[in-house]
């Protein structure tokens, strides 16, 4: 028998075994060490845009048919949010289209939230409205229900026209921005060619509500009510003149006794 064999098998085994004895001890320390938390996988989607982009102008169609032009720095569209919506965390401008394209209507605003779901635009910070007329509306925040087909407020609304500015609190209008009340004036002001501002006393406005129709009736009823006077005043004169015309050719002129 070889005993340099022999030994030489046996220091090999040693060695394993101290290998294994340092492994062991090695896991079990390991083992009754503080447990590290592992990063699991990202499973909130809630929180995460589905669609997010940047220097955005688009035309947006519904039931096939174009409705407004959005022009946005940022955008964001949450679709797993509870109600969905899209996000201009940076500001909009958008362009309402009529039936044959035309804008009827255009709103800025620095922030703006859409639930695509409900269809009701959520507009904050200096909203600024302007319809076809040419009438602006002002106000620090304004809801607009395309269902609905209307655009309100609670906050402060300041509308200015040709002619006058108006002030107040509380605000209801179709989308087109045409026929519009206001739930408590707080001031009408007339504005002449000169641009002088003139207040007008409260007492004589309606003070729950106050419709852009009414407004052009009043105005219609001042121009009416001018050409009537102007009329009346004309056949005055002309009344005048044709009867001293006739006094005039009734008198006849005297015979000289020459």
């Amino acid at each position: 028998m070889n005993l340099n064999h022999i030994k030489s098998d046996s220091a090999s085994y040693a060695s394993i075994l101290r290998a294994f004895v340092v492994g062991s001890m090695l896991l079990l320390f390991a083992a009754c060490g503080p447990k590290k938390e592992l990063a699991g996988p990202i499973d909130d989607r809630d929180s995460l845009p589905v669609m997010a982009t940047t220097d955005v102008t688009t035309l947006v169609s519904d039931s096939g048919i174009m409705r407004y032009r959005v022009t946005t720095p940022e955008w964001f569209v949450y679709d797993k949010k509870v109600p969905s919506y899209w996000a201009f965390l940076k500001g909009v401008y958008l362009e309402q289209f009529d039936s044959i394209q035309e804008v009827k209507a255009s709103i800025k605003a620095d922030t703006a939230y859409f639930y695509d779901k409900k269809k009701l635009w959520h507009l904050i910070g200096h909203v600024h409205v302007k319809n076809r007329e040419g009438d602006t509306f002002d106000s620090p925040e304004l809801y607009w229900d395309q269902k609905l087909e209307k655009v309100y407020s609670d906050k402060s609304i300041e509308i200015q026209q040709v002619d006058r500015v108006i002030k107040g609190v509380g605000f209801q209008s179709n989308q087109q921005m045409t026929v519009y009340n206001i739930n408590n004036i707080e001031g009408v002001f007339m504005v002449n060619s000169t641009d002088t501002i003139h207040p007008v006393s409260k007492d004589s406005l309606q003070r729950d509500s106050l419709s852009h129709d009414s407004l052009k009736l009043n105005n219609k009823s001042i121009q009416d009510d001018s050409a009537k006077r102007d009329s009346t005043i004309g056949k005055k004169i002309k009344s005048d003149s044709t009867l001293q015309l006739q006094n005039s050719s009734k008198e006849k002129p005297k015979k000289s006794l020459i």
